[in-house]
């Protein structure tokens, strides 16, 4: 076992004092099992902790002192008591400014942050700036960053805007019309997806919208296969060319034929299962259709380079609901 041993300072005047709890129950302390110190103090005497696991517990403790520290398992958050009252101890990665940029939608969800809108991202493994972003918090289980929205364009090709197009105001358009398509860059949108291959980050999934030729809409979850979750994969260019997920995704997709409202997939949960994408157009000759796809019928895609359109213009039956994909 390792050696204990407490060094005094002999030029010091102060007592340092281990107490024991007015209690008749054991305690043990147990030191993090790496090198360094564990306990530190700067000029200002402000105790710093380098690593240390707080107490896990559903609800408050009774009968706890100011000071007390705790990690409740309900809504992930750690919380403090202080006069008397536990409050929730701020997450430093909040999304409300650049300086507090969450990674991703999911780490939002998880610290109990549950209402759509925008927050700072900035990816695990990006090296740019932190974006505004619209985060979906209510559409098949929440945390879907926004990625592209798109329009009517005439020679509009998303391969060529790899750095992006109009970034800050992809945003503005969850639920409408841009007057053009917009992206954010690939070294986001791949570094949103992979997170280093932090799971607790990321589902790797798509998220698309889209009108369809036989009216309505169809929502689909797009979930890359295990094999396909690597740094390598390039996301942002299988948005575009399909053939790349065939085999290495799986999906599953909810339509809608009885609306034209343009919000009236937000909320919704896809309840049908998962399976193998094979969708992907592999005869590219005229140009790329966008995800998902024709999955389950035609005029099923985000964008088709052939004609520069989007469902919502090309068909008269199509919802009104935008052309868009969101990663989470």
């Amino acid at each position: 076992m390792s050696k204990i041993t407490l060094e005094p300072n002999q030029s010091g005047a102060g007592t340092f004092s281990i107490q024991s709890p007015d209690s008749n129950s054991n305690r043990v302390l147990t030191l993090p099992d790496t090198e360094g110190t564990f306990v530190s103090a700067d000029s200002n005497n402000n105790l710093s902790l380098d690593s240390i696991k707080l107490p896990e517990r559903a609800d408050n403790p009774l009968n706890a002192s100011d000071g007390t520290l705790y990690y409740n398992t309900s809504d992930a958050r750690p919380r403090i008591q202080v006069n008397g009252e536990f409050f929730d101890i701020i997450n430093l990665r909040d999304g409300s400014t650049p300086a507090t940029a969450a990674r991703s939608g999911k780490e939002l969800l998880l610290q109990g942050i549950n209402v759509s809108g925008e927050y700072y991202i900035k990816p695990l493994g990006y090296n740019g700036d932190p974006i505004l972003c619209y985060v979906d918090m209510e559409t098949d289980g929440g945390g879907w960053v926004l990625c592209g929205v798109y329009f009517n364009g005439s020679g509009f090709a998303m391969s060529n805007f790899t750095g992006g197009r109009d970034e800050s105001e992809v945003k503005n358009f969850p639920t409408s019309f841009p007057n053009r398509s917009k992206l954010l860059n690939r070294d986001f949108v791949n570094a949103l997806m992979y997170q280093s291959g932090d799971a607790s980050l990321t589902n790797f999934s798509y998220l698309s919208i889209c009108g369809t030729s036989s009216g309505g809409y169809i929502l689909a979850n797009i979930r890359m296969q295990g094999d396909a979750r690597t740094s390598t994969f390039d996301y942002f260019k299988a948005v575009y060319s399909t053939q790349d997920l065939n085999n290495n995704a799986d999906i599953k997709t909810l339509t809608d034929t009885s609306t034209n409202s343009s919000n009236d997939y937000v909320g919704k949960i896809i309840t049908t299962s998962y399976s193998n994408y094979t969708d992907g157009r592999t005869n590219l000759s005229n140009g790329f259709h966008y995800i998902p796809d024709d999955t389950t019928d035609g005029g099923q895609w985000l964008f088709r380079e052939n004609d520069d359109d989007i469902p919502a213009t090309a068909y008269p039956g199509s919802s009104n609901v935008p052309s868009a994909y969101f990663i989470g």
